[in-house]
């Protein structure tokens, strides 16, 4: 194909992804706080932090904000939190509190924030930094402060519900509900990675692949996905196996992991796949009692099958809400 050619294919192709950008920013993407820029004339694109005037009510914009901070400032902050979050870590989670903590006091009426601070306490708890009991205390407070501020139950406030639902109270049916009515509402990757975990605690490891490949096409660059992927391709294995020599793992994905794959839980297994059924009992005894996040993945973990019949197991199970 001669050089003439080539240009007018990319000028044609270009054409047609600023003309998917703008629909995607009046419509899906209303609500987003960055977005891509690709000029006419240009085929580098940028990303800005969206101006909240041009935002929908349901970002900060409408809220109210104090004197000494602007909308575009709380907007850029939320994103930093958004961005120390996703690093997964204890530091980063605290600082991206601060920050959220921040945002709270310069405009306490916006939801996204009060489900933001939800994510990051139990993300805590997920990594063993917080109690059971602090991170109840801190989440609830947080989604009753979402829920105050919106009564209509936007999809930020629904998934921060769900995720409560699911590992602070283990009631998996109510926060599948939840899940599934924020993604219907406005789809995110965040969103679709948490229904993807609970579906692969039930084992329905079809549904949870459908849902990470719609994570991944969302936001393919999130070590919540790699983790997220990774969790199911442990447990679909019938056999268990090292997750971390996975394609596709993250370095920080891989830490995260090895972070969670310790405790109760993981003694429990061990003593399981070696027939040490009293002291795996122990051990999960033990995890119930701390309320540890990765019991919910138990009923698909084959090491456990040796003690699906005894009635000390049965009764650690039903702690759990697995179905209606």
């Amino acid at each position: 194909m001669s050089t003439i050619g080539i240009d007018s294919v990319v000028r044609v192709q270009a054409s047609g992804l600023r003309t998917k950008l703008k629909r995607y920013c009046a419509d899906e993407g209303k609500d987003a706080l960055v977005l891509i820029d690709y000029e006419t004339g240009s085929y580098v694109q940028t990303f800005v932090v969206r101006p909240v005037a041009a935002a929908s009510a349901s970002a900060i914009r409408g809220h109210g904000t104090t004197d000494d901070c602007s909308s575009e400032q709380l907007v850029a902050m939320m994103y930093s939190a958004s961005q120390l979050c996703e690093a997964c870590d204890e530091p980063g989670l605290r600082s991206a509190l601060s920050l959220l903590k921040e945002v709270i006091r310069k405009s306490p009426s916006y939801p996204g924030v009060h489900a933001a601070m939800a994510h990051c306490h139990i993300d805590l708890f997920r990594r063993g930094a917080i109690s059971h009991a602090e991170a109840s205390k801190n989440t609830c407070a947080a989604v009753r402060a979402a829920v105050a501020c919106d009564r209509r139950l936007g999809a930020d406030t629904l998934c921060a519900m769900g995720a409560v639902a699911c590992y602070i109270d283990w009631n998996l049916v109510l926060a599948e509900q939840r899940f599934r009515a924020a993604l219907a509402l406005r789809p995110s990757a965040r969103r679709a990675e948490l229904l993807a975990e609970l579906l692969t605690m039930t084992g329905r490891f079809d549904e949870a692949s459908f849902y990470l490949d719609i994570a991944s096409q969302l936001d393919p660059y999130t070590v919540r996905h790699h983790f997220a992927a990774l969790a199911c391709a442990f447990y679909r294995r019938e056999e268990p196996y090292n997750p971390l020599s996975s394609a596709g793992a993250t370095e920080t994905a891989a830490r995260q992991w090895e972070a969670i794959m310790r405790g109760p839980m993981c003694k429990a297994a061990q003593y399981a796949a070696t027939g040490e059924g009293g002291a795996a009992l122990g051990c999960l005894t033990e995890a119930v009692a701390l309320r540890e996040p990765l019991f919910l993945f138990q009923q698909v973990d084959r090491r456990f099958d040796i003690l699906r019949d005894a009635p000390e197991f049965l009764a650690l199970d039903r702690t759990v809400k697995w179905r209606v």
